[in-house]
């Protein structure tokens, strides 16, 4: 059961309003900055793209607010399409060229950085996870509250 906890610590710390926040102030900067930079291109185009995918986990913190249960379970079912879909655009944008020194290519490295902190706990999490799914079901009737309200 440790290894879940360890594993998802920061989400359950987070709940549910702690990620809606995060992703509104990562929602709104990306919006500001297609709105004030006129860039064109490779960047703006993965900066787009990369806002999109990003969206889909809003199905899953719907999902989470409207059957009460926890940003661990819930993540599980949109953030590893978000960051291996990211990781996708990047290279089809060509890599690096999708960054710079432009407002757009600044806020895709900010970006990209949180895509590889999002894969390195995104395949330890599958890993883990595949491992011992019954123990993962067990750690999140621990936690099946919104923001981490344990029911033990």
């Amino acid at each position: 059961m440790t290894k879940f906890k360890n594993l998802f610590a920061l989400n359950d710390l987070l709940g549910i309003r702690g990620v809606v926040s995060m992703w509104f102030m990562a929602f709104t900067t990306s919006f500001v900055v297609l709105l004030v930079d006129d860039t064109q291109g490779v960047s703006r185009n993965f900066c787009g793209i990369s806002q999109l995918l990003c969206c889909t986990n809003l199905v899953a913190l719907g999902h989470a607010v409207a059957n009460n249960i926890s940003w661990s379970k819930a993540s599980f079912y949109t953030l590893h399409f978000d960051t291996f879909a990211t990781w996708l655009a990047f290279a089809y944008f060509g890599g690096d060229a999708v960054l710079g020194q432009h407002p757009i290519g600044v806020w895709n490295w900010v970006q990209i950085i949180f895509t590889v902190l999002n894969s390195v706990a995104g395949i330890a999490g599958l890993y883990v996870v595949g491992g011992d799914p019954v123990g993962f079901n067990q750690y999140l009737k621990q936690y099946n509250k919104v923001d981490g309200e344990t029911t033990v």
